[in-house]
């Protein structure tokens, strides 16, 4: 019958199915994974390395130890970078023989290995290995290298001599703080010329208060900013002088002391220095660090000096996200951008919106909108133009969130601009730089009218 026929070729496959798999994949996988194991040079694993020494030719030796921890105990006493000394054992479990260039020396001259480069000793479950590493081989490719008193020499991958030939300062960590910035209560930074800035939060908008100053609006991203200027200090490199004399780092009298309150009693500060020559880093000593570092002088410039530089000084202060509409006229151009789900239209009077090709526009003119600042208010306010050049009417759903109207002045570019707003009922007249105006003039004019000849300000 056929049904057995096609039964039996049905086994037969499936048997002969099996002995490929098992002979030609199984085998072959377990095979190379034989060989691979057969390849290391150490048989231990990578969590069970508890101290590692570097001693390199001609140069102190660095000695690192694992409690709760990677600490580095010579030739300074500090806290490891996490990723450099993973990176530094994961090499030492994992490091492979390229090849056994010779079972048994008799000259280790030729290799490098008579004086080596660099010994590594590292700890695991009461025993102690070591590794020498000597020269390039004549390709460059690799490294000799011998195993304590073995007498093969072996060549490995030059890609694993970069985590061994690490210095201090590279198995040091970088990270000044490591404070969540969503947690922290009170900031204050104290500048050498005695100027304050002094923020604590609050449990009401707009979530910001500076002491002393408690009717100054602040604008709580400019605090954030400021915030994460200082929780994402890296140190760019270690001065050799140790951190126990902060005169002699210029510390003593800091340019710059920063007081982080993270509640519950906890804090943190930072001391900062003068630039150095070039003026593209400083000094700085960080109390969670416990040590004196180079760092960015960027930061000096990035940071509030008084605390009117954290005042909420937004034009419109409308988030994007919530407007639906926005109502754009320019000179004789009049036009409506419209949310379309993740898309925006432009509808043109008595028609509907027809999608544009390209919204990021529009969500660009409003993100602009959200961030633009004014220098001075203007009072008594003037009275609000009948037909102003530039006007801008921004809506959620039903409900007009903001307008902003512009005359068409001719000013120098760095001449200031009066601006109109209306905004929950009230009017205010502010000055702003021509240039940022003149940034959304020309955003403006993109939407509505991108193949035409601009229309001038």
């Amino acid at each position: 019958m056929k049904w057995r026929h096609s039964l039996l070729y049905l086994l037969v496959f499936c048997v002969v199915a099996g002995y490929f798999y098992y002979f030609e994949v199984v085998k072959n996988e377990r095979k190379a994974a034989a060989d691979k194991e057969a390849k290391r040079l150490f048989q231990v694993a990578r969590e069970s390395l508890d101290a590692v020494e570097l001693h390199p030719k001609g140069q102190k030796s660095i000695v690192l130890k694992k409690e709760d921890r990677w600490k580095i105990l010579e030739p300074v006493q500090a806290e490891a970078d996490r990723t450099a000394v993973d990176d530094l054992v994961s090499t030492l479990s994992k490091l492979e023989s390229e090849r056994e260039v010779i079972a048994a020396a008799q000259d280790l001259t030729p290799y490098g290995l008579a004086d080596p480069s660099l010994k590594v000793r590292f700890h695991s479950q009461e025993t102690w290995m070591e590794l020498l590493v000597g020269e390039k081989n004549p390709t460059g490719s690799g490294y000799y290298v011998k195993k304590g008193d073995r007498p093969e020499v072996f060549l490995i991958a030059h890609s694993d001599w970069g985590p061994m030939s690490r210095g201090v300062n590279d198995l040091r960590r970088k990270q000044l703080f490591t404070f969540e910035p969503g947690k922290i209560v009170g900031l204050r930074l104290a500048w050498q010329d005695g100027s304050i800035v002094d923020v604590k939060k609050q449990d009401k908008p707009p979530g910001w208060e500076i002491a002393g100053e408690p009717e100054v609006s602040v604008k709580e991203s400019k605090v954030r900013n400021a915030v994460e200027q200082v929780q994402w200090l890296r140190a760019r490199d270690f001065p050799p002088e140790g951190p126990e004399d902060l005169k002699a780092h210029g510390l003593d009298s800091p340019f710059l002391r920063v007081d982080v309150d993270l509640g519950e009693g906890r804090t943190a500060f930072l001391l900062v220095g003068q630039k150095d020559q070039d003026g593209k880093r400083v000094r700085a000593y960080s109390s969670e660090l416990g040590a004196v570092a180079w760092i960015e002088a960027s930061l000096l410039n990035e940071l509030p000096k008084t605390p009117r530089d954290l005042e909420d000084r937004s034009v419109v202060g409308v988030k994007p996200d919530v407007v639906q509409k926005a109502d754009l006229r320019l000179g004789d151009l009049h036009r409506q951008a419209v949310r379309m789900d993740d898309k925006w239209g432009l509808a043109r009077e008595g028609k509907g919106p027809e999608a544009l090709k390209e919204p990021w526009q529009v969500r660009s003119l409003l993100w602009d909108l959200n961030q633009l600042e004014y220098v001075q208010k203007v009072e008594p306010v003037p009275p609000l133009p009948q037909n102003p050049f530039g006007r801008i009417e921004l809506w959620s759903q039903t409900q007009l969130l903001a307008v902003m109207g512009w005359n068409q002045d001719e000013t120098g570019p760095e001449s200031l601009r009066t601006v109109w707003v209306e905004k929950d009922g009230n009017l205010k007249a502010l000055r702003m730089k021509s240039e940022d105006l003149e940034k959304v003039r020309k955003a403006v004019q993109g939407i509505l009218s991108p193949s035409d000849k601009e229309a001038s300000s």
